[in-house]
C-alpha cells in the first residue's frame, strides 16, 4: 500500500514508523486533496537533527509570515498571526540563547521553556541575524539551509 511519509523539516530525512496510509491521507483531507509522497508535519527536530545540534545547543529559526508555495503549515498552528520556518537556522548554546532573550525583555518563562523542554525556538530574521552577530564563533554554528528534496 502506498504511503505519504512524514519527513523531518531541517534534514528532508523520512520519519517511515510514522508513515499514513494515502487512502487515509485522502479521508483525512478530502478526497480532491493532492495526496504528497512526503510532508512536513512538524518543526522539531528529528532525533538525528536533535544530535547534531548537542545537548548544550537549541536550534533557533528564522521565520516569517509569507506562507510558502509547499502547503506546509505554520509553526503556531492555528494562531493569527501565521509564521513559517525559512530553513534557515543557527544553533546557539542555550545560554547564549537565554541571555540574548534575556536582553530583549523576552519574559523569562517563555525563553526557559525553549531553553529547558524544547530544542528549538523561531525568531524573525533582523532578531536571528542580531542573535547570530552576538554569538561568539565557538558558540554557534553558521546558519544552515536544509537541503533540497
Amino acid at each position: 500500500m502506498a504511503e505519504v511519509i512524514p519527513v523531518c523539516f531541517w534534514c528532508r530525512e523520512p520519519f517511515p514508523e510514522a508513515a499514513v496510509p494515502r487512502e487515509a491521507w485522502a479521508a483525512a483531507n478530502g478526497p480532491d486533496a493532492a495526496v504528497p509522497e512526503r510532508l512536513v508535519v512538524s518543526y522539531v527536530p528529528c532525533p538525528r537533527c536533535r544530535e547534531k545540534i548537542g545537548p548544550r545547543r537549541i536550534l533557533v529559526a528564522e521565520i516569517s509570515n509569507r506562507q510558502p508555495t509547499d502547503g506546509r503549515p505554520a509553526i503556531n498552528g492555528d494562531d493569527e498571526p501565521k509564521f513559517y520556518p525559512t530553513g534557515l537556522s543557527l544553533a546557539v548554546e542555550k545560554a547564549v540563547f537565554a541571555d540574548f532573550a534575556r536582553s530583549l525583555g523576552i519574559p523569562e518563562e517563555a525563553w526557559r521553556r525553549m531553553v529547558e523542554q524544547e530544542s528549538m525556538a523561531a525568531l524573525t530574521k533582523p532578531l536571528l541575524e542580531k542573535l547570530e552577530a552576538t554569538a561568539e564563533p565557538s558558540n554557534k554554528d553558521t546558519r544552515k539551509k536544509p537541503k533540497a528534496e
